[in-house]
């Protein structure tokens, strides 16, 4: 099966935070900025409070904010990340051109080629195969994958195919090297 498309800016940013939402390390520094910024906040309402009875408006505004940064701290760290891989890509020149993949899927791999790079990716390389909504990412190792975005395969209904192919092909391989 051989198949052509191109990358947007939009595509390399689902990569980045499917991949952060994936990486323990990450999700971990989320998790603890997601708790302890809040905490600190109470601990400060709390200290106002404490100090005098007039402060009390400071105290709400703090634990207010406490509850507002636990409740949108991962939209916040979402969009950061987003701003982030842009500012990246526009500091390099992003050009969908240069993001234009032709892949051939075969028994030993993906043929995959773009205007600066061609070869063949072996089953075995593959780590793993996630799935979302919007996109297929084929993980070399845990930083570095290829992304299909599904939306360019959408109206020739090739997507399923696609899918069903590379899934049965990798697990044939593993079968094959167990």
């Amino acid at each position: 099966m051989k198949f052509d498309y191109q990358l947007s800016l939009e595509d390399i940013i689902a990569f980045n935070l499917d991949h952060i939402a994936r990486n323990s390390k990450a999700r971990s520094k989320l998790r603890r900025n997601r708790i302890l910024i809040p905490f600190v906040y109470i601990i400060v309402a709390a200290g106002f409070m404490a100090l005098n009875t007039a402060l009390w408006p400071i105290s709400w505004f703090f634990a207010f904010l406490a509850i507002l940064w636990f409740v949108f701290y991962p939209q916040v760290w979402r969009q950061r990340v987003r701003s982030q891989v842009k500012k990246i890509y526009k500091e390099v020149n992003f050009s969908s051109e240069e993001y234009h993949y032709e892949l051939e899927l075969k028994s030993d791999g993906i043929d995959a080629s773009n205007p600066k790079h061609s070869g063949l990716i072996y089953w075995s390389d593959i780590i793993y195969i996630q799935e979302t909504n919007s996109h297929l990412f084929l993980y070399f190792s845990q930083e570095n994958g290829m992304i299909v975005p599904k939306a360019k395969f959408i109206q020739e209904g090739t997507w399923s195919e696609i899918i069903r192919t590379i899934k049965e092909l990798h697990a044939a391989h593993a079968q094959n090297n167990n």
